[in-house]
Formats: structure tokens, C-alpha cells, sequence
């Protein structure tokens, strides 16, 4: 059986200073631009509560998605080591993360 999927909500608008710190993040490893969309969203519990209503340490609160654009001539290791460098950034900066999710794109696409 596939486990149940979580319920989620979209907290990003409420968090603008953690996207302008995260935009910042990776602009800083990949360049300028680089950030074209964040996305951060809250789980809820199933009684519908965030989960960051929880006592702490119950469970990390965040998830990212984020889209970023990395140089057409890089290879794909190259991409994904990037990738990595990203999250590993991200999850020392803000260390309640639960999943961080990037989509790799092609400058210009």
C-alpha cells in the first residue's frame, strides 16, 4: 500500500523575510537570477492543525519547492552537485526543513 499523502498549506506569503534569505542562499552558489520561484508550505496534522503548532521537536515544520536555473552548458553531475550544495546551505540556515524540493532548469528556458 502507498502511504497516505500529507496535507499541506501554502505558508510562503506569510514568510516573505525566509524566501528573501533563500533567494539569497542560492543566488549566492549559483548566480544572480538563478531563484525563479519559492515555494514554502506548512504539513497539517490530520486534526487539520499545523504541524508548527505541535510541541517542538514533534516534527520538522517546512517543506521548500523551489525552481532554480543553473547555466545551459553545465552537466548533469554538475546540476545535481549544485543541487545538493543548495539544500545542504538551506538546511544549515534554517534547520526546521523537512523536505526541500528543486527543480532544475536551463537558463532561458
Amino acid at each position: 500500500l502507498a502511504p497516505a499523502l500529507e496535507r499541506r498549506r501554502d505558508i510562503t506569503e506569510a514568510h516573505p523575510e525566509i524566501v528573501d534569505q533563500v533567494r539569497a542562499i542560492i543566488e549566492g552558489l549559483v548566480g544572480c537570477g538563478a531563484c525563479r520561484e519559492v515555494w514554502m508550505y506548512d504539513h497539517l496534522s490530520s486534526e487539520a492543525q499545523p504541524v508548527s503548532a505541535r510541541p517542538a521537536g514533534s516534527h520538522p515544520a517546512h517543506d521548500l519547492v523551489l525552481h532554480v536555473a543553473f547555466p545551459g552548458d553545465l552537466g548533469i553531475l554538475t546540476v545535481h552537485e549544485r543541487s545538493e550544495d543548495i539544500e545542504r546551505a538551506l538546511r544549515t540556515a534554517l534547520p526546521g526543513l523537512h523536505q526541500v524540493l528543486i527543480h532544475a532548469e536551463p537558463q532561458g528556458a
